[in-house]
């Protein structure tokens, strides 16, 4: 593990996928958000609503609205994606990546023993004796990292899928996600 996604940056010369929201709204919902969880049927709580662009300046909870407290405790890894980001860097769903692997969406929710066989199983064509082992991360995270890699190997190969409707944010990053 690294200590800060700046060091991901630098260990890396290609495309890097990331699970975190990377073009953010000024208002309202992105419409990629929306795709994804429509492709991603049953799984569609795996997508949560992204904060607003001004959220990131927010210092609790209180002063941001329409934001889970999930997607708040988010906020200090999309500010630091944001600060460092990059055009090599993707917006990846580990949830798409295994459904476009699979044909379609898990069947059962990524921490529980059969969400993790169901993903190990979809992940072991690309990552021959992948293990789930790594320290500080839970198992479902590293299946979510490789998730993450296919992704980037899709988009470096020019074969991933894009959703989102070609809209970018007030800082020009785009507002898609890629499986």
């Amino acid at each position: 593990m690294v200590p800060a996604f700046v060091d991901v940056l630098a260990l890396c010369d290609g495309v890097i996928a990331v699970d975190m929201p990377i073009g953010l709204p000024a208002t309202g919902r992105r419409a990629c958000d929306g795709e994804a969880r429509r492709l991603l049927g049953p799984r569609r709580s795996s997508v949560f609503p992204v904060p607003t662009r001004d959220a990131l300046d927010a210092t609790a909870f209180a002063d941001v609205r329409g934001l889970s407290i999930q997607g708040w405790h988010l906020v200090p890894k999309i500010r630091e994606v944001d600060a460092c980001w990059e055009s090599r860097v993707v917006e990846a769903s580990p949830e798409l990546s295994l459904a476009v692997v699979t044909g379609a969406p898990m069947a059962y929710n990524k921490r529980t023993p059969e969400g993790r066989a169901e993903r190990l199983t979809a992940l072991e064509a690309a990552f021959p004796g992948l293990t789930t082992r790594a320290s500080g991360a839970a198992v479902h995270d590293v299946l979510d990292a490789h998730a993450c890699l296919l992704t980037a190997r899709r988009v470096a190969a020019g074969d991933a899928i894009e959703l989102g409707d070609g809209t970018v944010d007030d800082l020009g990053r785009p507002m898609r996600v890629y499986a």
